[in-house]
């Protein structure tokens, strides 16, 4: 029998993991999915003898020295069809001889997942049901089952989705357990459950960002290139790297934040952190944080990804880096999406990999956007035109591309200015620099008033604007426009130690 490369990849996730505003039922349909390759070795190895080559996110690649490849693949699609969580989400399986090299199998793998996922529907039908209730939290599945509505009296009770109800369970148990596995911190530290919490600011110590939310997507660039590769090992060893990098900054971010909240981020008796991780993924990291801790964390992590010395992992000690063997580049482009808690968390998550584009855009480097969404939460169907018409028209796409290893050089200049700056008078500047080019003049002349003012305040009110624009890698125009839109948004956060833990 042939030698066989074994692809099973979880596909569709807006219709399993994003379809609910329920941060639960979110967190749960992530959190299968990540254990689902992991499982199916444990299950299924020895039975269809399969060896692990990597597993990330909800992907696994196996190897099999020989076998029936519908054979392996029916056994494999069963075992996911008996496990009741599972069933509403769309998990492909596919498998290639290895007959022409490892990488040649691994493309040929790879494409038929592609080829299956577009002859596959995006939602997995449920199964028909006489009831005619609607679940209460995807407003889509038919109810089959009923849970506890703890905000009504008389033991009411809500109508749910058998598909939502495993996964608001696994969501709401799992959570700890996530962290301590892929972040190794302590098993019992404790965690916001949902994003009004997250967001809980009623002493208004961060200024007026009770209840906003930021909400972090980054992608790597170009990582798909890092896993071609003609042998089997050194592609697990990719992996491993890539999930050691991971693994690393989120352990190095959660005991930094841990301590910094102790001190300032957090009014409860108990120490709480506030984090929701709504995708962790191969390559693609989601992240929801407090307002007041959005720019915090993606500089942490441009800063210390692959740079936080040897993790242990699957037994192995991996070294990270952020550039592996030495030639490419483990970078980003990110976004990070200012927003109201409440706000429809599917919009947001897609909004936020769209603005992603454009930082893409700029190669193998750390790039980043943002948006602030205030009284509304949708920029329309085409969010870069609506973004471009907001700003003078020359300065285009690389306005809102700024540079990840500059955001300390940004925040460090942005709080100068808010300590010198009339914010009234900026607004007005920004408004004029912002409408018709006939206003050009009246524009330069508000500039030249709101220097000299800021100087009255602070002499070095000027090199702290030039130290804006050239950690943007831009002119005054956008320092002044990105000081406005981020005003709020770029605070000063305590003083932590890298190694602070909960007591």
């Amino acid at each position: 029998m042939p030698e066989l490369l074994v692809r099973v990849e979880a596909v569709n996730l807006d219709s399993f993991v994003y379809d609910t505003q329920d941060i639960s039922t979110v967190r749960g349909g992530g959190l299968l999915l990540l254990d689902m390759a992991a499982d199916l070795e444990t299950a299924l190895g020895a039975q269809c003898g399969l060896t692990k080559v990597f597993t990330a996110g909800s992907i696994g690649l196996f190897h099999a020295e020989s076998g029936d490849a519908d054979t392996i693949k029916a056994s494999i699609r069963q075992w996911i069809s008996n496990k009741p969580a599972l069933r509403d989400a769309t998990i492909l399986v596919e498998a290639s001889e290895i007959s022409n090299g490892f990488a040649d199998a691994s493309t040929n793998v790879q494409s038929q997942i592609r080829w299956s996922q577009m002859q596959s529907p995006t939602l997995v039908y449920p199964t028909a049901l006489d009831e005619d209730r609607i679940c209460i939290y995807d407003r889509v599945r038919p109810a089959s089952e009923t849970e506890p509505n703890k905000a009504e009296p008389h033991d009411a009770r809500d109508p749910v989705s058998a598909a939502t109800k495993l996964r608001r369970k696994d969501g709401k148990r799992q959570k700890q357990r996530f962290y301590h596995r892929e972040a190794g911190v302590p098993a019992d530290w404790n965690y916001t459950h949902d994003l009004e919490e997250l967001t809980n600011n009623t002493n208004q110590d961060m200024g007026n960002l009770h209840h906003k939310m930021a909400l972090i997507y980054l992608d790597g660039n170009k990582f798909s290139g890092l896993f071609v590769c003609n042998d089997r090992d050194e592609l697990g060893n990719r992996s491993r790297v890539v999930r050691a990098n991971q693994r690393s900054v989120l352990h190095h971010i959660l005991n930094k934040v841990f301590d910094t909240q102790n001190k300032v981020f957090d009014t409860q008796d108990d120490a709480v952190l506030r984090v929701e991780t709504l995708l962790w993924g191969a390559d693609e990291i989601i992240w929801a944080v407090p307002a007041w801790l959005g720019w915090w964390w993606m500089n942490e992590f441009f800063t210390h990804y692959g740079r936080l010395g040897p993790w242990e992992i699957e037994g192995r000690t991996v070294l990270t880096t952020d550039c592996y063997a030495g030639n490419y580049p483990l970078t980003h482009g990110a976004a990070i999406v200012f927003c109201h808690h409440d706000a429809p968390i599917q919009r947001v998550i897609q909004l936020a990999r769209n603005l992603a584009d454009w930082p893409k855009e700029k190669g193998q480097v750390n790039t980043f956007t943002y948006q602030v969404l205030e009284s509304f939460d949708h920029l329309g169907e085409d969010a870069g035109t609506a973004r471009l018409a907001r700003i003078p028209r020359d300065l285009g796409k690389d306005f809102y591309c700024l540079p990840g290893n500059n955001m300390d050089k940004i925040r460090e200049n942005i709080l100068r200015l808010k300590g010198c700056v009339p914010k009234g008078e900026l607004h007005h500047l920004v408004q004029l620099l912002c409408r018709d080019r006939d206003l050009i003049k009246e524009a330069g002349d508000q500039a030249v008033i709101l220097v000299a003012k800021s100087k009255k305040r602070d002499a070095n009110a000027t090199a702290y604007l030039d130290g804006l624009a050239n950690a943007l890698g831009m002119d005054s125009r956008a320092a002044w426009i990105h000081l406005l839109e981020l005003w709020d948004y770029v605070i000063t956060p305590a003083t932590a130690s890298t190694s602070g833990s909960p007591q």
